[in-house]
């Protein structure tokens, strides 16, 4: 269920960039909705430099282009080179396409993924302040990644239930300083 809010709002500081073409995308009101209207945030890479939204056109991957994926993703963001798609059942996933680990969940929605990235922008100062290569901030940063797994676990719990999920690894790297 949407909520009352446009993402228009949460991502004011960012250019939200819109797509018409996932209007033709086997999609749900809502994610055609945030899609199309509103558009998903042109964030620096200086800022947010494990993602990056696709400016482009929709990219599809399917069982012709990867044998073993049976449904079609859509393609939104990458995180380093890997796709974050939008799955069959409009979760959100990371595809490995060299198959070391193929399908790694993220979240349960776009909505969820987007309040994630917000979140994570909301924190990005505050872990910026004290990252360092010497680990003296070691505990104020894992203090700050607590506070912050709390509040998107609020958000989707689902995306933290497992250590081998994409957010949860997210974190982890926080917490060691490698983000």
């Amino acid at each position: 269920m949407r909520k009352n809010y446009m993402y228009k709002d949460i991502f004011k500081n960012y250019k939200l960039i819109p797509r018409e073409e996932y209007k033709k995308c086997s999609l749900s009101e809502n994610e055609k909705t945030i899609l199309c209207e509103e558009g998903l945030p042109d964030i620096s890479e200086d800022i947010l430099p494990w993602l990056t939204f696709n400016r482009n056109c929709p990219i599809f991957l399917n069982n012709n282009v990867q044998r073993q994926f049976n449904y079609k993703f859509i393609v939104i963001a990458y995180s380093y080179e890997l796709p974050i798609c939008i799955g069959e059942n409009n979760e959100i996933v990371s595809i490995d396409l060299w198959f070391k680990e193929p399908i790694q969940y993220v979240n349960k929605n776009l909505e969820s993924f987007l309040e994630y990235i917000s979140a994570y922008l909301t924190y990005h100062n505050k872990l910026e302040a004290v990252f360092d290569f010497d680990d003296s901030h070691e505990k104020e940063r894992i203090g700050i990644v607590t506070e912050m797994r709390k509040k998107l676990s609020n958000i989707d719990k689902s995306a933290l239930d497992n250590v081998g999920n994409f957010w949860s690894e997210i974190l982890e790297q926080l917490e060691d300083g490698l983000l």
